[in-house]
This record gives structure tokens, C-alpha cells and sequence, in this order.
């Protein structure tokens, strides 16, 4: 688990998901678990750090739970 200061929880995952889109191999996908009020925010970050697909999962439960994206 991760734990991130509110004052610099959206923009460590910025730089985080920009870090990721410049090292993940051509064709590979990102998965990330995380927090269901979180999820949607950090999809359309996925988006605007240049991901091409980005989408919220459900777990067995039904709830949002992960994070899959790629070009």
C-alpha cells in the first residue's frame, strides 16, 4: 500500500503515470489496483498523461477496484 500526503496525492500520480507511459514496452498494459473514489480521476489522468485506452474494472464484487491501460 501506498501512502501519499493529501497535499501531493494528484500530482504524484501524475508524474507517476507519465513515468509509466514512458517506460512500458510497445503493446504492454498497465494494471493498477485502487481506491473506488479514486478510480475515475485517476483513469482520466491515465488519458491526459497520453494513454491512448484507459478503463475502470469491477472486482468479483462489483465494485471499481482496478485500472488498465495502453496504447
Amino acid at each position: 500500500a501506498l501512502y501519499i500526503e493529501d497535499s501531493n496525492y494528484e500530482e504524484w500520480f501524475q508524474s507517476f503515470f507519465k513515468d509509466v507511459l514512458d517506460h512500458l514496452n510497445a503493446g504492454g498494459e498497465f494494471w493498477m489496483e485502487g481506491h473506488e473514489q479514486e478510480l475515475p480521476k485517476q483513469c482520466q489522468q491515465l488519458r491526459e498523461a497520453g494513454f491512448r485506452f484507459a478503463e475502470v474494472l469491477n472486482d468479483l464484487s462489483g465494485l471499481p477496484r482496478f485500472l488498465r491501460a495502453h496504447n
